[in-house]
């Protein structure tokens, strides 16, 4: 399904959404994986290097923002809604953020070297270095409106 067509579906459940606008963003990594977790109710928190959004030229995500967000294909598998954003040093990221991303970590230290690797090359591609003291953007949600719901 088109997103276009997701967000009219999505407004004719929810029409006190009609005149806001919406980001349409996947996971980095296992973006359908993530996505039907988010569904589940099993994810319900990212984390992203705050230095992207500079250079992306993006804003901070907000309290009650809402997020189309798609899957490997670029196709919508869910609307959220922004429930919660904290900016932190990386290394004062703790266990209750790391259970909400719902990726099964089980101790900081796993979730810190992964997502260390990872956000490392997220800024790399733009010639940017990360460390363990840089912000991270730490963003809550909930899942409002899934891909298979009743029209």
């Amino acid at each position: 399904m088109k997103q276009r067509a997701f967000w009219n579906l999505f407004i004719k459940m929810y029409p006190e959404f009609d005149h806001e606008v919406y980001t349409a963003w996947s996971f980095g990594e296992n973006p359908t994986i993530l996505g039907q977790r988010v569904i589940e109710g099993k994810k319900q928190a990212t984390t992203s290097a705050r230095v992207l959004y500079t250079v992306e030229q993006d804003s901070l995500p907000f309290v009650g923002q809402l997020n189309m967000i798609l899957n490997e294909n670029r196709e919508p598998m869910c609307i959220t809604i922004t429930t919660h954003v904290k900016v932190v040093p990386f290394n004062q990221v703790g266990y209750g953020h790391i259970i909400n991303e719902g990726e099964g970590y089980t101790s900081i230290e796993q979730w810190r070297s992964d997502h260390y690797h990872y956000l490392k090359e997220a800024c790399q591609y733009y010639g940017l270095e990360f460390h363990e003291e840089e912000d991270v953007v730490l963003e809550t949600f909930k899942c409002i409106y899934p891909v298979n719901s009743k029209h």
